[in-house]
């Protein structure tokens, strides 16, 4: 029976002894965070973001990296009766493409190039 009272005792410890544990760790955290930990992460973030969007309106960065839509106009016309294309197909429409792009101080982005049948091709342009 004075067994069984001692084991009961040392579990009543261990128990508290954890409880005081957790209470201390709950503190810890409380300590930390009563610190405006949030505050700071909040100040921070707005701040980045504040900048960033200010370099992108100042057209310093390109976060989104503005992409602009150029429509070429194939020049074609019929020729002893065939139809002769300026732009024949997606290479010569790349290639005029970046010639646009980097006439308007622009980078290259892509490009799009439609076949039409018995009229003259069509060719968009992407740059940023």
């Amino acid at each position: 029976m004075v067994k069984t009272k001692i084991k009961k005792k040392k579990r009543q410890r261990k128990l508290q002894d954890s409880s005081r544990e957790t209470v201390k760790e709950g503190v810890r955290r409380k300590e930390f965070f009563s610190q405006g930990f949030f505050l700071w992460v909040a100040i921070i973030s707005y701040g980045a973001i504040l900048i960033l969007l200010v370099l992108e309106y100042a057209g310093m960065g390109s976060i989104t990296g503005h992409v602009v839509k150029v429509d070429l106009e194939d020049q074609c016309a019929v020729i002893a009766g065939r139809l002769i294309h300026q732009i024949r197909d997606l290479p010569d429409c790349e290639l005029q493409c970046k010639n646009v792009c980097r006439g308007e101080e622009k980078e290259y982005a892509a490009s799009n190039f439609t076949i039409v049948e018995d009229s003259c091709h069509l060719c968009d342009c992407y740059c940023k």
